[in-house]
């Protein structure tokens, strides 16, 4: 216990710097207040070392600023025990997923390698000590190709079962659910990893997510017309707010009213979740997008709650403040580029 203790004061000790890159709310509102690039990108500089887009537009601003989120991911990853890096490590698998969607994609349509490239962000392979395959990946030709690049990967069975099935169909949902499944299977396996107090601490985290992860497959699929029995095969059950069988009955849903009508009465029950329940009377979705911000504040809350706690459950907590906040930052900044890009 002493050497976990010694190691968690050496981690709190790191995070202190990236603790201070965090933004206020009243720096996230400030954000909004902006009417041009160059004192966005200015501001943005504060929070955001070495923030420097080649170009004023919203392809090189997201491109700079997810290098800095993975290059702090990195230093979280290299202060923290041992016994915690595996799975902080699989919180990048989501990013992995992107790069091969994007990959994939790609030479699929046959979109020039230089466009492929600008969507394609290589820290998370080199952290998962997986960068050769994302290469490879991307130089492939054609499907063949990437059943060559994919060999001896966690997802090469995923991958060619999917696209056999995009073959077939020229649908790639199989292609999108498979691979956003395995995104939470594989955090599920890796917690198993971590000692018993983390594990106490991130499991009520990563279910919320899966309950957000199967809300949303569910509600699009009923959204555009598809039979819920179809994505069902791509539910998780596993849950922080619902029993297996609630899930079962949000999965019977005929119609997105009844879907919402089931939710809202589920939510209900759950204190902290009530206020959704109102949301969901009115529902489309630009009010459904923001639910995953919802959840993420939810646990934002829970986190820093356990920063009050010792000093091992007080520098976890941290690390998740970190990783939730630097992402949301992201997300606003890049919302109000998008705004001004308009203008």
């Amino acid at each position: 216990m002493r050497v976990a203790v010694d190691e968690y004061s050496f981690v709190y000790v790191k995070l202190a710097l990236l603790k201070s890159l965090l933004m206020t709310p009243e720096d996230k509102q400030k954000i909004k207040t902006f009417d041009n690039l160059d004192s966005l990108g200015t501001f943005t500089k504060r929070f955001f070392p070495n923030f420097s887009p080649k170009e004023n537009n919203i392809i090189e601003y997201e491109r700079s600023l997810w290098n800095i989120y993975f290059d702090i991911i990195e230093k979280i990853i290299v202060a923290s025990p041992e016994s915690i890096q595996i799975f902080l490590k699989s919180l990048l698998i989501r990013y992995e997923i992107w790069n091969i969607k994007q990959a994939v994609y790609g030479i699929i349509e046959k979109t020039p390698l230089d466009t492929v490239l600008d969507q394609i962000y290589f820290k998370p392979g080199i952290l998962l000590e997986r960068d050769v395959f994302i290469s490879n990946l991307i130089k492939a030709k054609n499907i063949k190709g990437i059943y060559t690049a994919i060999k001896h990967t966690p997802y090469e069975k995923i991958i060619k079962k999917s696209l056999q099935e995009f073959e077939k169909s020229s649908e790639n949902f199989y292609f999108e659910n498979e691979l956003d499944k395995y995104n939470f299977t594989n955090m599920i396996d890796k917690i198993e990893f971590l000692p018993n107090r983390e594990k106490k601490l991130i499991t009520p985290y990563i279910n919320s997510q899966i309950d957000y992860y199967n809300l949303n497959l569910i509600y699009r699929a009923l959204y555009n017309g598809i039979s819920v029995e179809s994505i069902k095969p791509y539910i998780i059950f596993r849950s922080y707010l619902f029993s297996t069988s609630q899930i079962n009955q949000l999965c019977s849903s005929r119609s997105l009213g009844e879907f919402l009508s089931y939710l809202a009465n589920f939510l209900k029950s759950e204190k902290e979740f009530d206020f959704l329940s109102e949301l969901l009377e009115k529902p489309d979705p630009e009010i459904w997008a923001k639910l995953s911000t919802y959840f993420l504040n939810q646990f934002l809350t829970y986190f820093k709650e356990g920063i009050i706690s010792d000093i091992q459950i007080s520098s976890l907590a941290l690390i998740f403040q970190i990783i939730l906040l630097k992402e949301m930052e992201i997300k606003d900044i890049r919302a109000q580029v998008v705004k001004l890009s308009i203008l």
